[in-house]
């Protein structure tokens, strides 16, 4: 086997697709956690219209996390290509600027996708005590 001169490495693919499937376990969970806890707030008291705006604003950031971690594993999948050419390509400059530009995308969306988490996680968490400072004033 092969590999094209790409801007990465076998360990770093490997790396990058272990962290993203955790993550997007995590987040998974979490959203399931939060459609749980949310559905008991809704069932329990008249939320106020801000508390509305930030449960979906939750549910909102988690999906686009969700999202993000599934086209960062897409990319990562592409990319990894450059290690399991049989023989070097003719075109073999096109194909690691394709995969090179692949991996870029995997990085970025990794990184918007952990940045999306959090603000769903915090979003969340925010709400929550807001709720339960409204609630106990």
């Amino acid at each position: 086997m092969t590999s094209l001169p790409v801007n990465y490495s076998p360990k770093m693919v490997d790396l990058q697709m272990d962290g993203s499937k955790v993550l997007l376990s995590l987040t998974t969970g979490f959203l399931t956690l939060a459609a749980a806890g949310l559905r008991y707030l809704y069932e329990q008291h008249d939320l106020p219209h801000w508390a509305r705006l930030t449960v979906s604003a939750t549910f909102v950031l988690g999906a686009l996390a969700a999202g993000a971690w599934i086209l960062c594993m897409g990319a990562i999948v592409v990319a990894a290509k450059a290690f399991d050419l049989p023989s070097p390509p003719a075109d073999a400059s096109e194909i690691t600027s394709h995969l090179n530009s692949r991996w870029a995308l995997a990085v970025r969306s990794g990184t918007a996708a952990l940045v999306l988490f959090f603000l769903s996680l915090a979003t969340y968490c925010t709400t929550i005590a807001l709720l339960f400072l409204v609630a106990h004033n």
